[in-house]
């Protein structure tokens, strides 16, 4: 198991996710910097330890990646200098590595989560840069609408399915295809009934949900197909309130036996 700590040089991430396998490791969120020696920088190359803690933290994933399949994702990106010098850091990783004569993965996926109104303007950019791009909804949803969902005032303002979040999930979307990256969703809108065939008609690869909402996601996927969630999203589009877009979804989901919300049944 390997725990990413902390953010990478010159990245606004709050905190790190790394898949290695099947399993995924969240590291908890910080902005503290550390010593590369509170996590055992010893045990990796001299050059990695003379790069500080976040060149050790790339070597881990380098190392492990020899083993399993290592995807790295940036969270909170917002301009593509970040990106740009993370590979930078990477590139100097694996060539500390080869002059270590260690084994490791030549090429570990680099991704980042659009979250950012700004990530979404420059797509098409990032989407030169990396590998996969993954979706936080939660925080993209929050930082368009300019909400804050914990206060009573204005939490109503956060809405999955308000259309400026479609627009911004399309243009994602186009870009990752236009590069043919791959494109996962994250967060509450994810596990959202009632948004589960707009994300399909988007064309969006994969969908990360909580434990408990897998059967019901799972339910409505088995229930659709592309092409009607497709025709549902060309219908949508044209709407101009979240109103409007969630009745033509509830609609949807009753012709297809899966009515009140995403639970079987007229």
């Amino acid at each position: 198991m390997i725990v990413v700590p902390e953010p990478l040089l010159a990245v606004s991430a709050t905190s790190t996710m790394l898949l290695a396998s099947s399993l995924a490791v969240i590291s908890q969120p910080s902005r503290t910097r550390r010593n590369a020696s509170a996590y055992g920088a010893s045990a990796f190359p001299a050059g990695a330890a003379e790069l500080g803690s976040d060149a050790a933290t790339l070597t881990q994933i380098a190392l492990v990646g020899t083993g399993a399949l290592a995807l790295v994702m940036f969270p909170m990106i917002s301009m593509i200098e970040e990106v740009l010098r993370t590979k930078e850091i990477c590139a100097e990783v694996r060539e500390d590595l080869r002059r270590e004569r260690y084994k490791f993965a030549e090429n570990v996926p680099l991704g980042i989560m659009v979250e950012t109104p700004a990530a979404v303007a420059m797509a098409d950019q990032f989407a030169r840069e990396v590998d996969f791009f993954s979706i936080g909804t939660n925080d993209l949803i929050q930082y368009t609408m300019a909400v804050d969902r914990g206060n009573s005032k204005i939490a109503h303002l956060y809405q999955h399915l308000q259309p400026s979040i479609l627009r911004l999930l399309r243009l994602t979307v186009e870009a990752a295809r236009k590069r043919k990256i791959h494109v996962s969703v994250c967060g509450e809108m994810a596990g959202d009934p009632l948004s589960v065939p707009i994300l399909i008609g988007l064309g969006i690869d994969e969908f990360s949900v909580s434990p408990n909402m897998i059967p019901e996601v799972k339910r409505i996927v088995r229930s659709v197909t592309f092409d009607e969630c497709r025709a549902l999203l060309r219908r949508v589009a044209r709407f101009r309130t979240t109103q409007e877009i969630e009745t033509e979804i509830d609609a949807f989901l009753k012709t297809h036996a899966v009515g009140n919300n995403g639970r079987t049944g007229a």
